[in-house]
């Protein structure tokens, strides 16, 4: 019989407001088919480092890598009031991050950016041994579609999103009902950032 040398942790979680980010590394595999598995793996390894950095500076909670795909979660771990805000930065450096890496692999590869606010449980899923920290629902649902439908260097959010991040996102609507394309960034009105 073996002992679990870990305390057992929590599962389930609690309802909270969150945003979630989700990338879509665009031309991916078409632009590495000639590279081994090894080789996309570092390159994978880089750009995750890459944008990372864009994430730990708007505080926002790295869930998990899918593939070429990376999940991002504002108001999870930390308590964040203006999660959608930070989630609208986090996207359009995300953009200019790959634009300004300087790398011929890269250069042939875009970012597709979903984003999407809501009500999501947050908290622990798996089993006692094996578990993560996560958010489930509507929110990440959303945010993965629009991923998905992006076009190369593209931010699409949902209308809830584009509500609470206010004047900081600058949009054009897409055609399709309820969601934004992100053009632009700007500072809150009496702010410096």
């Amino acid at each position: 019989m073996t002992r679990n040398l870990f305390p057992a942790v929590q599962l389930g979680g609690e309802e909270r407001q969150i945003t979630a980010l989700l990338t879509d590394l665009k031309g991916f595999f078409r632009a590495t088919s000639d590279l081994s598995p090894v080789q996309r793996m570092d390159f994978l390894n880089k750009h995750f480092e890459r944008l990372g950095e864009v994430v730990e500076k708007h505080e926002g909670t790295l869930d998990k890598f899918m593939g070429d795909s990376l999940l991002v979660t504002f108001n999870t771990q930390r308590r964040q009031p203006d999660h959608a805000r930070r989630a609208v930065r986090c996207a359009w450096e995300m953009i200019a991050s790959l634009r300004s890496w300087d790398d011929p692999d890269a250069e042939k590869m875009h970012l597709g950016i979903g984003l999407s606010s809501g009500t999501a449980a947050v908290g622990n899923l798996g089993t006692n041994t094996y578990n993560e920290f996560t958010a489930i629902g509507r929110p990440v649902n959303e945010a993965a579609l629009l991923s998905g439908k992006a076009k190369p260097d593209e931010i699409l959010l949902t209308k809830a999103t584009q509500e609470l991040a206010g004047e900081v996102a600058v949009v054009e609507q897409t055609g399709a009902e309820g969601v934004f394309r992100l053009t632009g960034v700007q500072a809150p009105k009496g702010t410096d950032a």
